[in-house]
């Protein structure tokens, strides 16, 4: 009965870490375009 509970929390807190890993890259990406624009502008 503990281990499906555990298992299932597992595969959330997977989730959760490539959630974040995928936000902070997006995070990145739009700081570098923001980046880019100031230059041209």
């Amino acid at each position: 009965m503990g281990l499906p509970s555990t298992l299932r929390l597992n595969r959330l807190e997977t989730l959760r870490q490539d959630a974040s890993v995928r936000f902070d890259k997006l995070c990145v990406m739009i700081f570098h375009i923001s980046q880019r624009e100031q230059l041209i502008y």
